[in-house]
């Protein structure tokens, strides 16, 4: 018996770039709520990695949501989707305050 035999065949599931779609629009308040205080102020190489990172815990919270209500989607499939939900949530993010759309923060009334 040959090793291709025991293990079965996985074929990677179709739809992860719009399941990754769903999950980055599904998170983006949460990631929002989480970096525009700090990131407006940062340059824009810092405030991609600061991005990045703060986002992490509301992505995976997502993913782990999304594979628990669709079928298609495997455990292993989390990987690649937290990858894909993440660079789509921070390319927003960023566009988002390049933009200067949203602000953080209160808005600071003058006396």
């Amino acid at each position: 018996m040959q090793l291709n035999q025991l293990l079965p065949l996985r074929r990677p599931h179709k739809d992860l770039p719009a399941a990754a779609a769903r999950i980055a629009a599904a998170s983006h308040e949460g990631v929002w709520q989480r970096v525009a205080h700090r990131a407006g102020s940062m340059g824009l190489a810092e405030a991609r990695g600061y991005i990045r990172a703060r986002s992490a815990a509301v992505i995976v919270l997502e993913v782990d949501r999304a594979t628990a209500a669709d079928a298609c989607l495997s455990r292993h499939d989390a990987e690649t989707l937290q990858r894909l939900a993440g660079e789509v949530v921070v390319s927003q993010v960023i566009r988002e305050m390049l933009n200067g759309r949203r602000r953080g923060g209160s808005v600071r009334k003058a006396a």
